[in-house]
């Protein structure tokens, strides 16, 4: 689950606005879902299970998704013990102080972790798979002349002011370079070594 370490305030602003990158329509989503839930009396009920929703579309969908994909390419099949009906139906009724005390997350599933583990795997900092933004900077500039760029029909007169604005969204513009290697990749035959090798220079902005 999401932290709660913005719910500082009764405001549902606090809410819909996470410090991650956001669509307008999850925005739209997690207003309408908070609404729902205004049979809870307490605020940081609603925006902690606002946040847990959230994290089913759009955290964990991608996720699963991806790993089902990286995994089945090594013919390897994924398991994620977790994910499964009864116990997300648990996980989410259970009260928000079995869940996040003091800001420490998976309480309860610590609480039963100390039973059969060591402290230092129980208490142990999450380390998550995470990749640093910073290694597609640049990158950008492969949709220069790109198919995606022809795909989407854009014209010459607002092309630049286009990949500035993805530029600037370090989340779209990893969407967007993806796309234009799977395109050349399959619809124009590209070479996957020249493709890297391509990305490494635009990366290192030694052109």
């Amino acid at each position: 689950m999401t932290t709660c370490a913005m719910i500082v305030r009764e405001d549902l602003n606090v809410v819909v606005q996470s410090p991650q990158h956001k669509l307008a329509g999850q925005r739209v989503r997690d207003r309408a879902v908070f609404e729902k839930l205004a049979p809870l009396n307490r605020f940081e009920d609603r925006a902690f299970l606002t946040y847990g929703v959230a994290d089913f579309y759009a955290h964990l969908g991608t996720s699963l998704s991806s790993s089902d994909r990286m995994t089945m390419r090594h013919s390897i099949e994924l398991r994620v013990p977790f994910v499964e009906n009864q116990m997300i139906d648990f996980g989410m009724h259970t009260p928000l102080k079995a869940k996040y005390h003091r800001g420490d997350g998976k309480r309860l599933l610590k609480e039963v972790g100390r039973r059969y583990l060591p402290s230092d795997i129980t208490n142990a900092v999450k380390v998550g798979f995470g990749t640093n933004s910073n290694m597609w900077k640049g990158t950008g500039r492969i949709l220069e002349n790109g198919l995606v760029a022809d795909w989407f029909k854009w014209d010459n007169g607002n092309r630049r002011r286009i990949q500035d604005m993805i530029a600037a969204d370090n989340f779209m513009l990893f969407q967007m370079v993806s796309l234009e290697l799977w395109a050349r990749l399959f619809f124009d035959n590209a070479d996957a070594h020249e493709l890297a090798d391509e990305l490494r220079q635009y990366a290192t902005h030694k052109v």
